[in-house]
């Protein structure tokens, strides 16, 4: 019959070192699933906003263009007469 193997009691340093990992794998796992929500929550975020721009484009019409402001309108005859110049 053979013999029991003693039970060994863990030096302190081994149970510190182990309570240390097992802090560090809880903690990587939290930081993970937050970084997971946190994608998740941005993918939506994006996805809501695109929908957003495509419901514009939709409702200006397919042919027309936006309308421009006085101040779009001065800036884009400056870019035009500044690629002519050169």
């Amino acid at each position: 019959m053979p013999l029991k193997p003693k039970m060994v009691p863990k030096k302190p340093d081994d149970m510190m070192e182990s309570n240390f990992k097992l802090k560090a794998k809880e903690h990587k796992k939290k930081r993970h699933s937050t970084f997971e929500a946190e994608k998740a929550t941005n993918g939506l975020k994006k996805l809501k906003a695109k929908e957003a721009k495509s419901k514009k484009t939709r409702k200006q019409g397919k042919g027309e263009a936006p309308k421009q402001t006085p101040q779009e309108k001065r800036k884009q005859e400056k870019a035009t007469q500044k690629k002519k110049t050169s």
